[in-house]
């Protein structure tokens, strides 16, 4: 007798196909940029707005989320319309060719992860509400890997591509691919039976509800998160073109990169989502913050680009673990009806981060040496690992309760 699909089953699924078409995007549309000759300045603007719209756009979707009773149906309309943008792109890319307008290709990126990030922290809170507190840790790890696993995909075959496809054409099969995961994600969503209820003032919704006031704890990390996402996003300007333009690695090299972290950080998920279930996600993200901290000096060191597949390794551990405790730290002290909130709140500290970072880094780039501006970044991640001691929970702190729609 076959089982039937569960709502877990579905979440893990449109984690894969949600993994896919994010990895395709986040890869490749910087280096299509390169190609296409935009400069560094332009690159640092771009990636400042495309952080700041990534993260911020969640706190809207959570005040969208108090007043709507269908999460499901909001979450599903958010990223279909976001994912859709990749076809836009993939069309412009397949009849315009070289020719096609860079500030028309990121201005729909730009609407795409905004629309897509307004959906976010609703997803967030349907997947708290659908496991119970002692389990997401591990089930968040599942569907990491399991977008992990789409992202090792897309990247892997995407990078075959660049390389027997002339320009821009392998990039036209990448977004129609990104498009499609697109659609595979909405399915996945919509096919949700507990995403669609009427929150209620115990759950993570409220519907209508009046915001109370968010914990120091809260805002002391996200601060923390400010300053790792800012020493994050300074390198934005500065990595890829510092591998292709100063290390004369190819674009097909970036995505075999890609691919090394994707899997790697595939492979490290179940292992970090038992450490979040059995020491708390607060210690995952600060172990996970010295790992990252390490990478823009690595780079900056590095006599070769062939090196970059090993800081990929430490990059796919570590950033693997900061993910997932990132985003259950804010579950664990949110009060249930405020968790929308809390992890949107945690969300557009990144984007904040990721807004400032490219545009300093940029900035810098025009008086500094490239490797220069890599230590800093690492210097500024390190110390985020400071911060973030502040915001330690206690024993107190956590304002976890049993989920209210239970397992599907």
């Amino acid at each position: 007798m076959r089982r039937r699909f569960n709502d877990r089953d579905f979440l893990v699924t449109e984690g894969f196909f949600s993994g896919t078409a994010t990895a395709t995007h986040n890869a490749f549309f910087i280096t299509l940029l390169v190609q296409l000759g935009i400069g560094s300045l332009a690159l640092g603007i771009f990636t400042s707005l495309n952080g700041l719209l990534t993260n911020a756009s969640g706190l809207a979707g959570s005040l969208v989320a108090r007043r709507v009773t269908n999460r499901r149906t909001l979450t599903a309309l958010s990223g279909g319309l976001g994912r859709a943008g990749f076809l836009v792109i993939a069309v412009l890319l397949l009849v315009q060719g070289r020719n096609v307008s860079p500030p028309l290709l990121i201005a729909i990126a730009l609407a795409s992860v905004t629309l897509i990030g307004i959906g976010a922290p609703i997803l967030t809170t349907i997947v708290a509400d659908t496991v119970s507190a002692r389990q997401r840790g591990s089930f968040f790890a599942t569907r990491f890997l399991a977008s992990g696993i789409g992202a090792a995909i897309v990247a892997i075959g995407v990078a075959g591509l660049l390389r027997q496809l002339s320009f821009p054409h392998g990039f036209t099969v990448a977004y129609a691919l990104a498009a499609m995961a697109g659609i595979g994600s909405l399915l996945a969503i919509l096919s949700l039976r507990h995403g669609s209820y009427a929150a209620t003032a115990h759950g993570s919704g409220a519907a209508g509800g009046s915001f109370g006031t968010v914990s120091a704890l809260m805002w002391r990390y996200a601060c923390a998160t400010f300053v790792l996402w800012f020493g994050a996003a300074l390198v934005a300007p500065v990595l890829t073109p510092y591998i292709l333009n100063d290390l004369g690695a190819s674009p097909s090299f970036i995505g075999l990169m890609t691919a090394t972290n994707a899997i790697v950080g595939l492979l490290a998920q179940r292992y970090w989502g038992r450490r979040v279930d059995r020491f708390g996600s607060f210690a995952v993200v600060s172990v996970a913050m010295v790992g990252v901290s390490t990478l823009p000096v690595l780079y900056a060191l590095t006599p070769t680009y062939w090196f970059a597949l090993g800081f990929e390794v430490i990059s796919g551990i570590a950033w693997a673990g900061y993910a997932l405790g990132n985003l259950n730290y804010a579950l664990e002290v949110a009060p249930p009806h405020e968790r929308a909130r809390y992890t949107s709140i945690a969300s557009a500290a990144a984007g904040l981060g990721a807004f400032a970072g490219p545009l300093t880094g940029a900035a810098l780039l025009s008086v500094l040496e490239p490797q220069t501006v890599l230590f800093m970044a690492g210097a500024i991640r390190l110390s985020a690992f400071a911060v973030v001691q502040l915001a330690r929970p206690g024993a107190r702190d956590s304002a976890d309760v049993a989920p209210t729609a239970g397992r599907a």
